[in-house]
């Protein structure tokens, strides 16, 4: 996955931390680059780069009074063009041909459901196909777009011509046409693989665990837009896992992650662990803990700091933690909503006990993360 200079990165980074939360076949592996002005010169598309990105008036040929200026002929991309940038991108990185490139991007260079190519194995996500996937509030962009890249993959694997290859006529599979932006909630929650294109992934031979794979990620998708638009209303707790990556994700909810700043994770995760619940007065006991989780949770400040941000929270003298604590129950309760954040959320009464209301048979902390608790590894 690649993204051209104007996708910000919180997005690009938001669709490939939600697909690589999936485990499976298909290894996502997002660039830490992108592609620069030197890439955009080598493929003739300088004066492109630098009227959309640097703002620079396109020239003037010819103009006289009351009449339209004639402008220099702007070359806009084409799918050779990106073809040729992914050429660029696979000789930087050391890319084989037998890898799928994803360019993410908002520049519409191709006609709709004509962006991607089998025989090279490449594609192109563009947020503004039928619509603007970021723009649209009925589904997060997060799941759109991933829908989309997943769904591209599997046309790139099933070989299938652009435009040509859409079911027309729905009939709940992966590849029906989307005929507008609107239609958009219908497809996600509905979206599988028919028959039809049952048959050319046997023919194709497409291995069973990729498909696996990109089912997992539809359920995922199909999960978490149920709960986001609240057709799935819970009323009770569901499973709540730190990952070895120490992400908080709710895998019944189609691993949908809980973010957090790191002293907030900190305080969430310790109190997860916690179940017993700890009062205030009796937190200083585990100052150890706390150092070592918050250090592995923040590995950019140095020791030092680390140090003097769990002695504020230990503070009794301060607020400090009775308000980052209302704080991070905030945070938790936007992410989720009520009734459900009300599970997740550090409650209790001063001088009593503190803890997170989630019965300890749903909560999986993986050892990496629990090796910051004393007597557990």
């Amino acid at each position: 996955m690649i993204r051209t200079p104007e996708v910000k990165n919180e997005i690009f980074n938001n669709v490939y931390e939600f697909l690589s939360s999936f485990p499976g076949e298909i290894e996502f592996v997002k660039s830490v680059n992108q592609f620069y002005k030197s890439d955009f010169e080598k493929v003739g598309l300088t004066d492109f780069y630098e009227s959309y990105y640097l703002n620079k008036p396109i020239e003037v040929l010819y103009s006289s009074p009351g009449e339209e200026p004639i402008f220099s002929n702007l070359h806009s991309p084409h799918m050779r063009d990106f073809l040729k940038l992914t050429k660029i991108y696979r000789e930087r990185i050391g890319i084989d041909d037998k890898s799928i490139v994803i360019i993410l991007t908002e520049i519409n260079a191709v006609r709709e459901y004509e962006n991607w190519n089998w025989d090279m194995n490449f594609g192109i996500l563009t947020t503004k196909i039928s619509g603007d996937f970021i723009e649209f509030k009925e589904v997060h962009y997060k799941l759109s777009l991933a829908h989309e890249l997943t769904s591209m993959i599997l046309r790139i694997k099933m070989k299938l011509r652009p435009r040509h290859s859409f079911h027309k006529k729905p009939c709940g599979c992966i590849n029906d046409y989307l005929f507008g932006i609107k239609d958009l909630p219908i497809k996600l929650r509905t979206a599988d693989i028919c028959d039809e294109c049952c048959d050319i992934i046997d023919r194709e031979k497409i291995s069973d665990k990729l498909i696996t794979h990109i089912l997992d990620i539809l359920d995922g998708i199909r999960t978490q837009l149920l709960f986001r638009m609240k057709f799935n209303r819970r009323i009770q707790a569901v499973s709540i896992s730190v990952n070895e990556n120490n992400k908080i994700l709710l895998p019944t909810l189609g691993n949908l992650e809980i973010k957090l700043t790191p002293l907030f994770k900190t305080l969430f995760i310790f109190y997860l662990n916690h179940t017993e619940g700890i009062s205030f007065s009796d937190l200083a006991k585990y100052k150890d803990e706390l150092n070592k989780l918050y250090r592995k949770l923040n590995k950019r400040i140095p020791d030092k700091e680390i140090g003097l941000t769990i002695d504020m929270v230990l503070n009794k003298d301060t607020d400090f933690f009775s308000i980052n604590k209302s704080r991070l129950n905030s945070a938790i309760t936007k992410q989720l909503g009520e009734p459900l954040a009300s599970f997740y959320k550090i409650s209790g009464k001063p001088r009593e006990a503190f803890k997170i209301n989630v019965p300890k048979e749903l909560i999986t902390i993986h050892t990496n993360t629990l090796s910051a608790f004393r007597n557990q590894v």
